[in-house]
């Protein structure tokens, strides 16, 4: 069998994945490699004694075969690009067949005889004699050049397209054959390739392998970035487990450290550390640490509205203060979110006096458009918690003169505020006004009427509650019937005797 017809059985076996039968025609073609001396100097003699008419016939044959090999290893290049395929060593390949594909795009055995004695070239170090090789070389022609800069940012480019398709498909699998094939042709991977694999199980919550992808990117030589621990962070929430919060956070320092932050990565952190919760403590500490290099640095509305809300969080209320200030200061006009975070902060950290008070001089200082109905609804739940009735119904009613836009959500919390703060008799004026409105009460509207009784001693209206919600083709959901045993057992309603 010849040279050509060996190559023709390689690759068919390499597409059927048959690595038996690539060992056993690699090693034919490498015996016929270390014969090809002798063979040329036979060839010679024949080409000397024969007629002219078959040394044509002979070199013709020849140069078919040659433009044959020629367009198929063009066709097998990356791509389409049409260069020289890449040489590869053979210890290089084999430990990269092993470590990496396992039975994949490419097994460690054919790895490992792929190099041939271009490999023994390459383990010397002597560069005339691997040019020399890899150009008697059956396996890969040796380039010309070394490919510029330019190039291979294009063909990492066309593969990362390759890689994104793929993930968007939720297809990893061919994602991952990419990849390989990317490593495989000599195109090293970029932070852009490893962020598309991170963003991939970022998206579909698998925390640790995306961390898994970090370690691999560093192997790679590369490091994190910014976009890296951006994503990375959109992963985790009040379930993620201490310790997986723990890597991220050295992750996360690592790129502080090495490329610096800005200001998007502060702004995920500070949303993050408000997921998280009550194991955000070195994610606040790691946010403090970033925000110290920026000192007197001046923050958009949105991203200080994210870190009045970690600093709120982290019961930190001077920081908050600092940042509204001097956002103020600079001339930063506040967005309905960002004074709705204030005004929410400000009245979970208690100080409802002073969120009353920042509603009131931006209605006075030209800035009444920056509070919406939000940061009202925020202000009256104060305002019940504090249990001043009059003042829940004052501000309610400067509601309905601004005119401002209620949604379902600021009914519920208004319905809510109302029964906590003894204006239950009070709530059929909301609901009236729910009408008006085209809203129709929600599961947790009845539910926070129905508490509201039960908080008076009122039980068997709060049963009536249930009655009325059917009326409206709504069935008491588990909390609904959670809140109404509390108010029984807290009055001693254990029959219906005693409702």
């Amino acid at each position: 069998m010849s040279a050509s017809q060996l190559k023709e059985e390689l690759e068919l076996a390499v597409d059927i994945e048959d690595w038996d039968k690539v060992r056993s025609l690699t090693a034919q073609l490498d015996a016929l490699a270390s014969t090809s001396s002798s063979s040329q100097a036979q060839k010679t003699r024949d080409h000397s004694d024969g007629d002219a008419s078959g040394r044509r016939s002979r070199r013709g044959d020849r140069d078919r075969d040659r433009d044959r090999d020629r367009k198929r290893d063009r066709s097998r290049s990356p791509r389409g690009h049409g260069g020289p395929m890449v040489t590869y060593d053979a210890a290089a390949m084999a430990a990269y067949g092993g470590a990496e594909h396992s039975g994949g795009y490419l097994g460690a055995s054919y790895g490992a005889s792929y190099g041939g004695s271009y490999g023994a070239a390459y383990g010397s170090g002597d560069r005339d004699q691997i040019a020399s090789q890899a150009q008697q070389s059956w396996a890969w022609p040796a380039p010309r050049d070394m490919p510029v800069p330019h190039e291979e940012n294009q063909k990492a480019i066309e593969y990362n397209k390759t890689i994104k398709h793929h993930l968007q498909r939720g297809n990893m699998t061919g994602a991952r054959d990419a990849l390989n094939e990317m490593k495989y042709m000599g195109v090293r991977p970029t932070t852009v390739t490893y962020n598309e694999l991170l963003n991939y199980h970022v998206k579909n919550k698998d925390l640790l392998p995306g961390l898994r992808i970090v370690g691999e990117m560093r192997r790679e030589g590369l490091q994190p970035n910014r976009i890296s621990a951006s994503t990375i962070l959109k992963a985790l929430d009040e379930r993620t487990p201490q310790d997986v919060i723990d890597q991220v956070v050295d992750v996360l320092r690592w790129v502080a450290s090495t490329e610096g932050s800005d200001e998007i990565l502060i702004s995920s952190v500070a949303e993050t550390t408000v997921r998280v919760g009550s194991r955000a403590p070195k994610l606040v500490t790691a946010l403090r640490s970033m925000m110290d290099g920026y000192e007197g640095a001046t923050w958009s509305a949105q991203t200080c509205g994210s870190l009045i809300r970690a600093h709120g969080h982290a019961r930190d209320t001077g920081s908050m203060w600092k940042l509204w200030k001097r956002m103020m200061e600079s001339r930063i006009r506040p967005t309905v979110v960002t004074t709705g975070c204030m005004v929410e902060q400000l009245v979970v950290n208690g100080q409802i006096s002073e969120a009353e008070k920042l509603v009131h001089d931006l209605q006075g200082s030209g800035y009444g458009d920056c509070v919406n109905a939000v940061a009202y609804c925020s202000l009256i739940k104060g305002l019940s918690k504090d249990k001043k009735p009059d003042k829940v119904w004052e501000v309610y009613q400067e509601m309905l003169k601004k005119k401002l836009e209620f949604s379902l959500a600021t009914f519920n919390g208004l319905v809510g505020a109302f029964a906590e703060c003894g204006c239950i008799d009070k709530v059929q004026v909301l609901f009236d006004h729910m009408k008006e409105t085209g809203l129709r009460p929600s599961n947790a509207t009845w539910t926070r009427l129905a508490k509201g009784h039960c908080l008076e001693g009122n039980i068997k209206k709060a049963v009536d509650v249930m009655e009325q919600m059917r009326e409206t083709n709504l069935r008491p959901d588990e909390i609904f019937y959670n809140s109404l045993l509390d108010g029984c057992a807290e009055h001693g309603c254990v029959d219906e005797d005693d409702v």
